[in-house]
């Protein structure tokens, strides 16, 4: 890894605002978990602490699981948001989508949709879904922003591995590069061997 002293103020920045993005989806994540876990502990679990799915096959069961898991994710949006909107204002629904990927109301219809089938692994698989696609690219894209087409020579000369010409490499294809290197340590260098930007050896 580059020495830390030795790294351009950009890829820093850029550094701090990825481990920011993660801390962010891996709450989001969390927020899936407890919001369900707390609804089935309302309205699903029998007398003797075991989780009954099928009760869920009664409509009003059905309704008042779905209303209160809808209520919680709102309750969760407007505290990240530190809003003073109520919980039915048509902006807190608003908030939910940009936090956690999707709506209350869509998760509520969710679950009035799958009924007894709607278990909590498949819960934290959709909505882990709903952030990798409306969450987590918008992040990933605003903790890039600050780095502009002067800072593609220095990203080329930061990553270890990466035989890329500066002056070939566009900004996105840049980006991609820090990402991944951020994401994972290193990068996969017989990937980008075979991009047009690669510096081909005689």
């Amino acid at each position: 890894m580059p020495e830390e002293n030795k790294t351009p103020e950009a890829i820093k920045l850029h550094e701090k605002r990825y481990k920011e993005v993660e801390r962010i989806i891996n709450t989001i994540s969390r927020y899936h978990r407890i919001h369900f876990d707390a609804s089935i502990k309302k309205y699903l679990m029998d007398k003797d602490g075991h989780v009954d799915m099928d009760k869920l096959e009664n409509s009003d069961t059905l309704n008042e699981f779905a209303n209160h898991l809808s209520d919680l994710y709102k309750k969760s949006t407007l505290e990240e948001a530190k809003s003073k909107l109520g919980k039915d204002s048509p902006l807190s629904a608003v908030l939910s989508e940009a936090i956690h990927g999707i709506s209350a109301e869509d998760i509520a219809n969710l679950v009035r949709e799958n009924g007894p089938d709607y278990t909590h692994e498949k819960h934290v698989q959709t909505m882990g879904k709903y952030v990798q696609q409306n969450v987590a690219p918008k992040l990933i894209s605003a903790a890039g922003a600050h780095i502009k087409e002067n800072d593609i020579s220095d990203i080329v000369n930061f990553i270890p591995g990466l035989n890329a010409n500066p002056k070939i490499m566009t900004l996105g294809e840049a980006k991609g590069a820090l990402l991944e290197y951020h994401g994972s340590g290193s990068i996969d260098v017989k990937k980008h061997e075979r991009k047009r930007y690669w510096k081909k050896t005689d």
